[in-house]
């Protein structure tokens, strides 16, 4: 039974030099796809970028290259059905560049990405989480329970983003609750710490 489903986000990419080791593993696996371009006498595909379109058509996807090195810089989907692509995904990841991922949905609502790092293909489960004015981000309540996202003057995303380099810990001195920057450890606010200023502003 077939399942559809969505890609609501990608960043995508293979260097060109790895296309034929892709074949070969393809080759190496019997995975018919490795066969159905022309090959040269040497039983060797003549058109690499031919044989990765073909792959990835298969797969339900077209292929985007730069325009000097023949890289695959985007991939698109075109065909809903999943079938076998997160088998294909496992084979193509050890040639995936380290950061690469998609965010998907299901037919029945599930939500889940596929994300590549260190020569693995990893399928992580999403759920959606509603935020409202109490939220538990400290920044938040700084700013009094606002329903946008705060920065500090240090142009600093707040807690609620996947990519913030905020941390919440606690003070040494009256053990309220200070934000820091945990790549520089500097100690940018105090929420109920009493020993450091409230300094977060928020985004106009």
């Amino acid at each position: 039974m077939s399942y559809d489903y969505w890609v609501d986000a990608c960043e995508f990419s293979i260097d060109k030099k790895h296309f034929r080791a892709i074949w070969e593993e393809m080759v190496r696996l019997d995975i018919h796809e490795a066969n159905a371009i022309e090959h040269n006498k040497f039983n060797q595909p003549v058109d690499l970028r031919a044989f990765m379109v073909h792959v990835f058509r298969n797969m339900g996807f077209d292929i985007l290259t730069d325009k000097t090195g023949g890289n695959i810089v985007e991939i698109q989907q075109t065909s809903e059905r999943m079938d076998d692509v997160d088998e294909a995904f496992g084979v193509l990841a050890p040639f995936v560049e380290d950061g690469s991922y998609l965010k998907c949905r299901g037919e029945d609502g599930c939500l889940w990405r596929w994300r590549f790092t260190n020569g693995k293909c990893y399928s992580d489960d999403a759920d959606i989480v509603y935020r409202t004015g109490d939220s538990s981000c400290p920044i938040h309540r700084v700013m009094g329970g606002k329903n946008v996202c705060a920065t500090c003057p240090f142009g600093l995303v707040c807690l609620c983003e996947e990519n913030s380099r905020l941390a919440s810990v606690q003070c040494d001195k009256c053990s309220g609750e200070i934000i820091v920057d945990n790549v520089t450890d500097e100690i940018l606010a105090g929420t109920t710490c009493t020993c450091h200023p409230r300094r977060f502003i928020a985004r106009k």
